[in-house]
Formats: structure tokens, sequence, C-alpha cells
């Protein structure tokens, strides 16, 4: 490459390209002064929106999923000032219990026994209890509960009767067991001894609610 070995022309050559950047700085500084400056834009008076078209049909698929985890809980529920809750069945039923005397003649190995619901009330069992005193040696081998329902013979249940000692006279035997069943007519009892002999006398004990039937 040749160098400028004439210091005049080189002088006139650097006087020629001051005038070139001095335009190209004041070209930059313009531009960079008339840049706007970004701000928000917010509505003086912003009015709401109102839908009329409601429901709005969706199209296409949404995508939902959880984010993080979920935290379900009741406010305000604690031991000192509890949420009441109450059960929504509970105005409808009304307590009943009904007590009914077996007895099995000497002749007989077998007894029924039985009672009525309460007109326009359904009977929910919930729990059965009997006590027998049968002669000496001898069971009681069964004991079973029938709910009738709209005049017909319901469902049946067979309990098993548990020995519970004896005396000098009887051999005792129990019945008490936690049970759901329904009657709306009647409800029969029957009970069988192993064997012939005197007389047995069985109390039988039923215990739950009525509800009124539609």
């Amino acid at each position: 490459m040749k160098s400028f070995k004439n210091p005049l022309l080189l002088a006139a050559t650097r006087n020629l390209a001051r005038p070139a950047v001095l335009v190209a700085l004041t070209l930059a500084c313009s531009l960079a002064l008339t840049v706007p400056e970004r701000k928000p834009v917010q509505a003086a008076n912003p009015a709401p929106v109102t839908v009329t078209n409601i429901p709005l049909s969706v199209q296409g698929t949404i995508n939902a999923a959880q984010s993080g985890s979920w935290n379900v809980g009741i406010t305000g529920n604690s031991a000192v000032n509890p949420l009441l809750v109450r059960d929504v069945e509970n105005s409808a039923r009304q307590p009943f219990a009904q007590s009914v005397l077996l007895t099995m003649g000497s002749a007989a190995i077998n007894g029924t026994a039985g009672f009525d619901v309460p007109v326009g009330k359904a009977f929910i069992i919930e729990y059965v209890s009997a006590h027998a005193e049968v002669p000496l040696g001898q069971k009681l081998v069964i004991f079973e509960v029938i709910g009738s329902l709209s005049g017909t013979s319901g469902t049946k249940q067979f309990f098993v009767p548990v020995s519970a000692g004896a005396d000098a006279f009887v051999d005792n035997f129990t019945v008490s067991a936690q049970t759901r069943l329904y009657a709306d007519s009647n409800v029969g009892i029957s009970a069988q001894r192993s064997a012939l002999g005197s007389g047995v006398n069985i109390t039988c004990a039923f215990t739950g609610y009525l509800v009124d039937l539609p």
C-alpha cells in the first residue's frame, strides 16, 4: 500500500473527512432523541363489560391443570367455635321401641309372637335383644325376626342364641345384635328349643325409629 508523502495532500484529506464524521454524529443524536418513551396506557374512567348471551359456548379443547398443591378446608371450624352439622333425615326419624313376650307351652317345641307397626309408619329396627328361660338341659336353638313390608312377608333375619349360664331351675339364653330390618305392617318373631318340657318364656326387645310412609 502506498503512503501519502505529500503533507499538503494529507492535510486536505483530513479536512474533507471531518465534515462527514460530524454529519454522522449529528444524525445519530437526532435519532436517539426522537425515539418515543414507552408508557402504559390506562383508561381514565373504566366501565364494566356486560355479557348478555349467557351461557357462553366454548369451542375447542380447554386445557386445565392443577398448579401446585391444593389445600381444601373449612374456615372458622375450631374446637372453640365448631361448625354445626345436621343429618337431614333426623327431623323425620321418630325413636321407637317395642317389647314382646313369646311363650311356649309344655307340649310345644317352638313358638311365635309379633306386633303391629303404627299405621302410616315404617319401623327401621336397629337393635334386637332377647332373653330366654328354658328347662334345665335344654337349649334355645333358633331365633328369627321377620319384617313385613306392604302386607307381604319381607326380610327374615336369623340370630344366634348364646348361653348365659344356668340357675337351679332353668338354662338362660340371650340374643343381642345390631341389625337393619324394615317393616311397615308388622314384625314377627319365631323361636325353637331343643326338646319338649315345661313351658318357656322369651322376652324380646326391639329398638329403632319410625318414619312416615309417603
